[in-house]
């Protein structure tokens, strides 16, 4: 550009110059101006501009039911949202979730005219599934996205829902996810010598379950046990001289623990205290 001014004037000449830029071309420019005249030496002046490319931004929105029912699957729906300058690849778009059973699974871009990028504004949408347990009664379940744009910058964002979890109804019978357990019933039996008694009887219950024996002579309560002895056995020793002649009545009123759920129950025997027989002895 020339131009032609006055001896001893004065004059200012404005200059604009345009670089175009996008968010994926951007440089440094560096511009230099020059002036010369006839009648002065020439001159330059320069000036540099740093062009910087936006950073990308990404945001999620994750969903689920308010409460559901432990021991089933709880699905959950990820809105994954381009709120940034620039265009996210397909395959440069990461979502994971701790909690669920398989990564999330894209199911639908809405209408995005251009798929393989998630362009500024679009959003994709996921879901996944978690899997609860019995006797488990929340899920506090995070995603996170991040994504790396065409510049090779990266934006990350997670998101959380909360699902309270009810107990399923109890198996009739049973604690809820406890089997019911079989039940050991109590057993008894008495033991003891028959006919002629000797001077000591021991008159013995064996059985299982046993918590306690009370032992009755003759309907007079003679011994509690509250233990068998390291046999297994309630043992009760009664000698017969401290009775008289003839049959005497004895009881064992045998209890069962209460994990048996089975009745008190009464045993009897009898125990004979013979008279001893003299025989005469004849002499020729």
């Amino acid at each position: 550009m020339s131009c032609t001014l006055a001896s001893l004037a004065i004059a200012s000449i404005t200059f604009e110059v345009k670089a175009q830029t996008t968010v994926t071309v951007c440089d440094t420019y560096a511009n230099t101006a020059g002036v010369s005249g006839s009648n002065f030496p020439a001159s330059q002046a320069s000036a540099t501009v740093v062009c910087t490319k936006p950073d990308p931004a990404i945001a999620i929105d994750k969903t689920g039911p308010a409460t559901a029912t432990a021991g089933e699957g709880i699905l959950y729906t990820l809105a994954v949202k381009n709120t940034g300058p620039t265009a996210f690849p397909d395959g440069a778009v990461l979502l994971t979730d701790a909690l669920c059973e398989a990564p999330p699974v894209l199911v639908s871009r809405n209408g995005d005219g251009t798929p393989g990028f998630l362009d500024p504004g679009e959003t994709w949408t996921y879901t996944c599934t978690v899997r609860t347990v019995l006797g488990q009664t929340q899920v506090v379940n995070v995603a996170q996205v991040t994504g790396t744009d065409v510049n090779g910058r990266s934006a990350s964002a997670s998101d959380d829902a909360t699902t309270t979890l009810s107990q399923p109804p109890a198996p009739q019978g049973a604690v809820a996810g406890v089997q019911q357990a079989r039940v050991i019933r109590g057993t008894a039996k008495l033991r003891g010598p028959t006919g002629c008694a000797a001077r000591t009887v021991r008159a013995v219950v064996t059985g299982r379950r046993i918590a306690k024996v009370v032992w009755t002579v003759d309907g007079k309560r003679t011994k509690t046990l509250t233990k068998a002895d390291k046999n297994g056995r309630w043992t009760l020793s009664l000698r017969t001289r401290k009775y008289r002649y003839g049959t005497h009545t004895v009881r064992a009123r045998v209890t069962f623990v209460a994990a048996a759920k089975t009745k008190s129950r009464t045993l009897r025997m009898n125990v004979i205290r013979c008279r001893r027989v003299v025989k005469a002895a004849f002499t020729g």
